[in-house]
């Protein structure tokens, strides 16, 4: 398969990647965390995007054992 083929970038990565990139992920969720203001609630978006994303590849990273595949 030719990288022109592949549908997803992380394809070749293994689950113990892909939960490394998850804890970076959640490190960065709590570093934003403490950026974001009292009662400005969009201030906090992007911390709650980094950790939605975390959550994502620690899902996949369970999952994929298991005989699930990425998408």
């Amino acid at each position: 398969m030719t990288i022109e083929e592949r549908k997803y970038p992380g394809e070749l990565a293994s689950p113990q990647q892909l939960h490394q990139l998850a804890e970076e992920y959640r490190k960065a969720a709590n570093l934003l965390l403490q950026q974001g203001r009292p009662g400005k609630a969009l201030t906090r978006a992007p911390c709650r995007l980094s950790a939605i994303h975390a959550i994502e590849l620690y899902l996949t990273a369970l999952l994929l054992p298991c005989g699930h595949n990425r998408n």
